[in-house]
Parts: C-alpha cells; sequence; structure tokens
C-alpha cells in the first residue's frame, strides 16, 4: 500500500544503526511505501522504532538487499567475531562499509 504523509509521521523514521545502510542516506518514504503490507501496517500501529518493528525491518532489509537472514548477519566466531564479512566491517575495528538501498528489491520475497 501507499501509505500517506500522515501515516508516515506516524511511524516516524528507522534507524539503522545495526544494519550496513547509512539512515541518513535513506529515503524513508520510498523504504515504507516498498514495504510489505504486514510490516507497514504494524508500524503504523507501534512506530517505526519499536523494538519488533525494527527488527521485522532488518530481517526484511538483510532478506532483499544481501540475501542472507537475521542470524547470519549476527553470528559471531568462537573469537567473537562476526563471521559475515559485511558485519564484521560494521561491527569490527576496521572502517564501516555501507550499502545503498535498492528500494526495487524491497518488494521482492514478500
Amino acid at each position: 500500500m501507499t501509505l500517506t504523509d500522515e501515516q508516515l509521521k506516524m511511524i516516524g523514521d528507522s534507524y539503522l544503526d545495526d544494519l550496513p545502510f547509512r539512515y541518513e542516506d535513506v529515503d524513508q518514504t520510498k523504504l515504507w511505501n516498498n514495504m510489505p503490507e504486514d510490516i507497514q501496517c504494524d508500524a503504523l500501529k507501534w512506530g517505526a522504532n519499536d523494538t519488533l518493528i525494527r527488527e521485522k525491518v532488518g530481517e526484511h532489509l538483510l532478506k532483499t538487499q544481501l540475501d542472507i537472514t537475521y542470524d547470519q548477519w549476527y553470528e559471531t566466531d568462537d573469537n567473537d567475531i562476526h563471521t559475515h564479512e559485511l558485519a564484521e566491517a560494521l561491527f569490527g575495528k576496521g572502517e564501516a562499509i555501507w550499502i545503498e538501498i535498492d528500494y526495487e528489491k524491497l518488494k521482492e520475497n514478500e
């Protein structure tokens, strides 16, 4: 569904600080209008910064943009090093790697 400006204000901004997407580069209108309807409806009820909504958005972004699961993103080895290269770059000691969101891909895998 296409959300109205009023609905987008109700949802608020989604912060992606634990994902490889720079928050300031995210077009919030495109993000929310391309999310699956069930995530949109939940976000309207609870807002973008509700923990469960953030997890759903994060899971959907990882699935559609990087083709990995939420668990794969957060998986670490015995030395507490993230096993996914982008996750380690973001959370590790090196310089963070950032990718752009392909908004068209958000509609995939609904």
